[in-house]
């Protein structure tokens, strides 16, 4: 039934390529957590998949950052333990891919919003032979970089495989409506606008398009010395300059929340959220 836990509202953003669906099932992150993703993930390629794929366009097509307003109550089990979130998940396709006892969380605590620290694991961990070998470690975008997991129907399967028996029987923490705490009612979400990342890191109107940059051999990030200079971006591009810089990485967190107050007055900043 509902949960005596307090209601929280939040913003979590999302980098997305320019397909349209709701945030069910997927991970979604804090300003510095959304930053640190493409930093590492995304920025440094000028293809499509880490095997190739398309070239001109980021590692999986990813075009924008989208804001939700999340509104969420933690379930009566998981705040008796003094929590508010659980475990984060990891979401692959809206299928559930990781997180200690996965099904066995959900049916113990409820359908929870979970998230994680960077840094303090699951993943990523620092220090750790990963974050070694990948180069992400140290991390540098401190404690507020966060990663989070939204349960909706039936997480045990992928976005192509949740059958009306599954959905019925995960029904999944999203619910219209304030959430009440119960086991399948832990979160709600607004849209809260967009903001373009060849925009935000001058891409765009400097050249014509993310393609366009790419043909005449530019990068935003160079992160393996192989394409050229190391941890500074190619062609005048310097928004994601200097990963390690943990002054540098307050500035970006800084102007992407202005880019989104600049493009909506009307919402409250990350900052001014209360």
């Amino acid at each position: 039934g509902p949960s005596k836990a307090p209601l929280l509202t939040f913003y979590v953003y999302r980098a997305q390529s320019d397909s349209n669906y709701p945030p069910y099932n997927t991970n979604a992150a804090s300003l510095g957590g959304v930053l640190w993703y493409l930093h590492n993930e995304i920025v440094p390629y000028c293809y499509t998949t880490p095997s190739g794929g398309k070239f001109g366009f980021r590692r999986y097509y990813k075009t924008r950052i989208i804001r939700y307003k999340i509104t969420m109550r933690a379930t009566t089990p998981l705040y008796r333990k003094g929590m508010n979130f659980g475990v984060r998940m990891a979401f692959d396709a809206g299928k559930n891919t990781g997180a200690y006892g996965m099904t066995k969380g959900f049916e113990n605590y409820g359908y929870f919003v979970g998230c994680n620290i960077l840094g303090h694991g699951p993943y990523p961990t620092c220090p750790s032979a990963q974050g070694t070998k990948e180069g992400f470690c140290p991390m540098r975008y401190g404690e507020d970089a966060v990663w989070y997991s939204l349960p909706g129907q039936c997480p045990s399967k992928t976005f192509y495989s949740k059958s009306p028996s599954c959905k019925k029987q995960e029904p999944g923490g999203f619910c219209t409506g304030t959430p009440t705490g119960a086991g399948d009612c832990t979160w709600n979400y607004e849209k809260a606008g967009e903001i373009n990342i060849d925009e935000l890191v001058g891409i765009t109107p400097r050249f014509k398009n993310h393609y366009a940059f790419c043909r005449q051999g530019c990068l935003e990030y160079v992160k393996f010395s192989a394409q050229g200079k190391k941890d500074v971006g190619k062609c005048g591009i310097h928004f994601w300059d200097h990963e390690r810089d943990a002054a540098k990485n307050q500035w970006r967190i800084r102007k992407l929340d202005q880019a989104f107050k600049s493009k909506y007055p009307d919402l409250p900043s990350d900052k001014e959220l209360p």
